[in-house]
């Protein structure tokens, strides 16, 4: 292993993190059955979140769907601003198929949501202009259902651009691509995201096309653009390019999922949704004190190591104990153990005065030692995080070190014991008033 490697080992752990779980909204898509409320997928998260809340919300059941998508938004507007008030703090919101544009929807008119994470599941985002939207048993998209009912406000013709922005579709209005009283707060609220993300598949077979759920489209020529080429996208209307750019944008191409198996599919719950859902992080840098070893060197001060961790922690504090009115370098750092103590815990002790709350402490080779019997001798430390880098925890008994130091010679046990070592004395290895 080598010393990058373990230095960069040292500075995770010394990285405090508190994992928190998001309760998770989930709308659903057309043709909603009420007797299966997508029970796979709010399962699946349920099961690895323990104690989370996971709600779908249940309305607009089988036809009702089909009714207009801002009608739709109204209903579920009430439902997220009720899930909020119930679960206050950032929530996880997941929207199936059409549900993904209607949570587009409501997040546009909710100005002071709290989603941080937006999962579109196989929802035509950009548009659709397919012949066939659900199985050609349930809805056949025809003439009159290509301008009314909720898929009218997304129906988006590649060769009829022009009458899909005039009749101010549904889609058009939440892309900002013509002018409206609500173009700033639309594209405001769709900024405050902190990940947006997009999955969809070529085998989806309803998406048309399915690039759409990637926010990519067809032209009138049939050629496919992914969403870097789309004019919402180039002229940031809705923060799309911002959000890309600050790489708040996770697109997954899923091959072999049809459309209605997106939510009840293992391997996509598991592998796509999840992942982006089991918890939250919430990271804070400690101050870091640090004991050096025997023959410490006054011109180094361990400089990589303090180094490193002021790399990766900025703002933080780290110090390495030089014990200026005892300045035991060189051969002063074979002194008897129980006086180095003493200073070293003067050391933290007033380490601790000037920076109050948790602590880290490292001890590298003898003094990873000195430090354990700093910790018995301070019953009020602060310190939560101990790293032991290379220190004879156990005891020594090499030949190599220029003086014996804590010799643990295994065929003389009852002597090692008898004398009252600082090591015997640390391990609890004989009874005494500590």
């Amino acid at each position: 292993m080598n010393v990058l490697f373990q230095i960069t080992l040292i500075t995770f752990w010394l990285t405090y993190c508190t994992a928190v779980y998001r309760p998770t909204a989930i709308i659903h898509g057309i043709m909603f059955n009420p007797t299966d409320r997508m029970e796979v997928l709010k399962r699946a998260i349920e099961e690895s979140q323990p104690g989370t809340t996971v709600d779908v919300f249940e309305l607009w059941f089988g036809v009702e769907s089909f009714l207009p998508m801002w009608r739709q938004v109204s209903g579920f507007y009430g439902s997220l601003l009720d899930f909020m008030g119930r679960n206050p703090g950032p929530i996880n919101l997941i929207g199936y198929s059409q549900g993904g544009l209607i949570a587009r929807g409501v997040l546009n008119v909710m100005a002071n949501h709290t989603v941080q994470r937006f999962i579109s599941l196989s929802s035509p985002q950009n548009g659709f202009h397919g012949e066939f939207y659900v199985p050609d048993s349930v809805f056949n998209v025809g003439n009159e259902e290509k301008y009314s009912g909720s898929v009218g406000g997304f129906w988006k013709d590649p060769r009829d651009m022009i009458r899909y922005k005039k009749e101010g579709r549904f889609l058009a209005c939440i892309n900002n691509e013509y002018a409206h009283a609500k173009n700033q707060q639309f594209k405001t609220t769709m900024c405050k995201l902190e990940q947006l993300v997009l999955i969809g598949g070529p085998n989806d077979g309803v998406v048309v096309p399915w690039e759409s759920a990637l926010f990519g489209y067809d032209d009138a020529n049939g050629r496919v653009t992914n969403m870097e080429e789309q004019a919402v996208y180039k002229s940031d209307s809705f923060c799309l390019k911002t959000l890309d750019r600050r790489g708040a944008i996770t697109r997954y191409i899923v091959p072999g999922v049809r459309h209605p198996d997106w939510h009840n599919n293992a391997s996509v719950i598991n592998s796509y949704i999840l992942p982006h859902l089991l918890m939250l992080l919430f990271c804070c840098v400690q101050t870091t004190a640090i004991i050096h070893g025997i023959m410490f060197n006054d011109t180094d001060r361990m400089a990589v190591l303090k180094n490193a961790i002021e790399s990766a922690q900025p703002g933080s504090v780290v110090d390495v104990f030089e014990l200026n009115s005892i300045p035991w370098y060189g051969i002063e750092s074979f002194l008897p153990m129980w006086r180095q103590v003493s200073g070293f815990s003067a050391s933290l002790e007033l380490f601790t005065r000037r920076f109050p709350g948790p602590i880290n402490l490292i001890g590298y080779s003898q003094g990873g030692l000195i430090a354990r019997g700093v910790l018995n001798v301070m019953p009020n430390h602060n310190v939560k995080r101990f790293v032991s880098l290379s220190a004879p925890q156990n005891g020594f008994h090499g030949e190599v070190l220029l003086v014996v130091l804590e010799r643990y010679d295994p065929t003389h046990m009852s002597k090692y014991k008898k004398e009252g070592r600082f090591l015997a004395c640390i391990n609890n290895e004989y009874k005494h008033k500590i």
